[in-house]
């Protein structure tokens, strides 16, 4: 995937609390860096009800029972090039695939003005209906949020999804 496909980036500062004993960042916070990406670009794009309790964007505890919530399905990290502590990284998030009742993110971290990612990501997420626990289908308004950060599908990775 190119840096240039991913409208969106988050930027990072690497804590020592990051690093393992390498002296580079210990490859589980890396998906806490995506889960990070991935809510700034959902708020980025104006998706707040998708991160709410209730669904609504007011995280009051009261639930709509008509919007779905979300589930992660799959999370995966590919490393390609250590970071380390103190360096500046910017994660880019871009939607590599809806489905149903699926999103699939697409994530690259980047070192700062760097071309070349040094991890690669997906999480996959799917909405289910809070009555059924059934997969509900995305929201009309959150696809219609999402599609403009589609990513090309012949550059973004391979998913698969519900």
């Amino acid at each position: 995937m190119a840096r240039a496909h991913y409208s969106y980036f988050h930027p990072f500062e690497i804590r020592f609390s990051e690093v393992d004993m390498h002296g580079h960042v210990f490859n589980g916070r890396y998906l806490d860096f995506f889960d990070t990406a991935v809510t700034g670009f959902l708020i980025a794009r104006g998706c707040d009800e998708i991160l709410s309790v209730d669904g609504a964007g007011n995280g009051t505890g009261t639930a709509d029972a008509a919007a779905p919530v979300y589930f992660v399905r799959r999370a995966g990290v590919e490393f390609l090039a250590p970071v380390r502590f103190r360096q500046r990284v910017e994660v880019g998030v871009g939607i590599a695939r809806m489905g149903r009742s699926s999103l699939s993110f697409a994530l690259e971290v980047h070192g700062e003005g760097e071309d070349a990612p040094r991890a690669r990501g997906e999480i996959v997420w799917v909405a289910v209906d809070r009555a059924t626990g059934r997969s509900a289908p995305l929201p009309g308004s959150l696809r219609d949020k999402l599609a403009p950060a589609l990513l090309p599908q012949d550059a973004a990775p391979a998913s698969g999804g519900a």
